[in-house]
C-alpha cells in the first residue's frame, strides 16, 4: 500500500544476504550526505530486514555503518614528519615532538598512556566549595562524568549572556533498547571513533537534537548546550535570556535515563559575562559618610547623626495633628546603578495610628522600593531591610520610625545603623 505522507521504505520485504567479497571499492560524496547514506543504511541492522537468521550478517553490516560513520573530510596527502608503516599497515609519524596515527586519511595525536594529557579532568560531581568564574568574563573549567540514570549538574548558576563551552568528550554510552552505542555528542560510536547521525525524533526531550547527546536542563526547560558543528566539534552555547542565577543539569537526550549504559566523560568551561559588580558600605556608628538628615517641611532635621550610635531618632509634629518620633536621613547620588541595597536598623516601637504606617523603609529617588508596616516589623537590633532590582540611584533614603500617634505623647526608640549597596561601575556611590 503507498503512503504518500510517510518516507519511503528501503526494503519493504526481507532481502537476501550479500554474495561473498568483491574487494574493497572506493567512492568520494559531499558530506551533507553522510547523515542520509547513515538513515538509509540503519535498516541493516535488523535481523527481519534479511532472509537469513545468520547473525554474522549484522556484524558485517555494523562494520559497513562503522565505516561510513568514520569517514571524514578528504585530505591531501601529507608528507611531512617521520612516517613508520608497519606490516598492519598502520601509518604512524613523529611531528612538532609528537607520535600521531594516520586514521583514514588524518592524522591525529596518540595520548599518553599515563593520561597526563587530561590534567584537570575530575570525572566527579563538583559540589559546595568549587570555585567560581567571576563576573565580568571570567572562566571557570569543570569536569564530570555520567553513566546509567544519572545527572550532573553545574556546580555555578548560569544567567543571560553567560557562555558555556565543551570539550574533552570522551567514552561512549548506549539506550539498552538499541544495539548502536553513541558518543557523548549523540554520533555513533564504533571502532573508536565517532561518526554523525540522524535525531531519533519524539520522545526525546530534544526531539531535533541527536539522541543521547548531552543536554542542558534549565527550570524544566532543555537546551542543546554542546552545539556542535558539522566537523562534531561542540562550539559556545550563549545562556538565552530570562535567565537569572539558575543551576543547569545536564543529562542524555533519552526519555528514560533508565535505558543508559556505559559512561561519558566531558569537560566544560563557564564563562561568567554578568556585569562585574562592587560593594560599598558604611556604619553609621563610625561615620556618616556623606548621609544627612532629611529637613522637614518646617527645616527642621528629621534625624541625628551620633557618633556609636548612628542616625538617631528626632521628635516632630506636623500641624498639630501627627506626632513622629523618627530617623529619616539621605545622601544624594551622582546616577550609579545599585542592585541591592541593605539598611541595618534598630527599631522598638510604640504607638502608631494604624498597623499599615510604615515602620521602616528604603526610599530611592523620592520612591518607596522596599518597606514594613508597623503591623510587620518587629522589634529588635540590628536588623536588616534588604531592596534587590537595578535603579540609577540619584538619592537614596532611609528611614525608620518608632511612632507615629495623634498626640504629643512621643514614645519607643529607632535608629539606623548601616547601610550597604552593590553597584555597577566604577564610581562608588559612598
Amino acid at each position: 500500500m503507498i503512503r504518500p505522507n510517510r518516507p519511503y521504505l528501503s526494503f519493504p520485504e526481507p532481502i537476501p544476504v550479500p554474495p561473498n567479497n568483491r574487494g574493497d571499492f572506493c567512492f568520494t560524496v559531499d558530506g551533507k550526505w553522510k547523515p542520509y547514506i547513515l538513515g538509509a543504511l540503519f535498516p541493516l541492522l535488523a535481523q527481519r530486514t534479511w532472509l537469513s537468521d545468520d547473525p554474522e550478517i549484522i556484524r558485517e553490516a555494523g562494520d559497513l555503518l562503522a565505516a561510513v560513520s568514520m569517514a571524514r573530510k578528504c585530505q591531501p596527502t601529507d608528507t611531512t614528519g617521520i612516517e613508520v608503516q608497519e606490516d598492519c599497515e598502520m601509518k604512524l609519524r613523529i611531528c612538532g615532538g609528537k607520535l600521531q596515527v594516520c586514521d583514514c586519511g588524518t592524522w591525529v595525536d596518540v595520548p599518553s598512556c599515563d593520561g597526563s594529557d587530561m590534567i584537570g579532568s575530575s570525572p566527579t560531581q563538583p559540589g559546595a566549595g568549587s570555585p567560581q568564574p567571576n563576573p565580568g568574563g571570567g572562566s571557570q573549567r569543570y569536569c564530570g562524568a555520567m553513566s546509567h540514570g544519572s545527572v550532573w549538574v553545574l556546580p555555578t548558576p548560569v544567567s543571560s549572556g553567560d557562555q558555556l563551552l565543551f570539550s574533552d568528550l570522551l567514552g561512549a554510552w548506549n539506550d539498552n533498547s538499541e544495539i548502536i552505542w553513541n558518543c557523548p555528542d549523540g554520533w555513533i560510536f564504533a571502532a573508536g571513533a565517532c561518526g554523525e547521525t540522524l535525531p531519533h525524533g519524539s520522545p526525546d526531550p530534544l526531539p531535533t537534537k541527536l539522541h543521547m547527546s548531552i543536554i542542558g536542563i534549565v527550570s524544566g526547560t532543555q537546551y542543546d548546550v554542546l552545539n556542535i558543528d558539522f566537523n562534531g566539534t561542540p562550539q559556545p552555547f550563549t545562556v538565552p535570556s530570562g535567565i537569572s542565577n539558575e543551576m543547569l543539569v545536564l543529562q542524555a537526550n533519552i526519555d528514560d535515563l533508565s535505558r543508559v549504559q556505559g559512561e561519558v566523560t566531558f569537560c566544560v568551561t563557564v564563562t561568567n559575562n554578568q556585569t562585574a559588580t562592587d560593594v560599598a558600605a558604611i556604619n553609621f556608628r563610625d561615620r556618616s559618610g556623606g548621609f544627612i538628615p532629611v529637613l522637614s517641611f518646617i527645616s527642621e532635621p528629621e534625624s541625628e547623626w551620633v557618633p556609636s550610635q548612628g542616625f538617631e531618632f528626632q521628635d516632630r509634629e506636623y500641624a498639630s495633628l501627627v506626632f513622629e518620633r523618627a530617623s529619616h536621613s539621605h545622601k544624594a547620588i551622582d546616577s550609579i546603578v545599585n542592585t541591592r541595597v541593605e539598611m541595618t536598623y534598630s527599631l522598638h516601637k510604640d504607638t502608631f495610628f494604624t498597623g499599615s504606617n510604615i515602620a521602616v523603609a528604603i526610599i530611592i529617588n523620592n520612591t518607596v522600593v522596599a518597606s514594613l508596616t508597623a503591623d510587620d516589623a518587629v522589634d529588635g537590633d540590628d536588623q536588616v531591610l534588604i531592596w534587590n532590582g537595578s535603579i540609577s540611584v540619584t538619592d537614596l533614603s532611609l528611614f525608620t520610625a518608632c511612632s507615629v500617634a495623634s498626640s504629643a505623647v512621643y514614645g519607643g526608640s529607632c535608629a539606623v545603623i548601616a547601610v550597604k549597596a552593590v553597584y555597577a561601575g566604577n564610581v562608588a556611590p559612598f
